[in-house]
């Protein structure tokens, strides 16, 4: 394996990873929201 191969590895795994973190960021603001708007009933 060249480093070039396991430098695009890496990559491709980083930028899974940052998804992931894109969408529980999501999930925690809509969370949030549902709770801020449950609390004000």
């Amino acid at each position: 394996m060249s480093s070039g191969y396991i430098e695009g590895y890496w990559e491709s795994i980083a930028k899974e990873m940052n998804e992931d973190y894109v969408n529980i960021g999501n999930y925690f603001e809509i969370v949030k929201k549902n709770f801020l708007i449950l609390k004000n009933y």
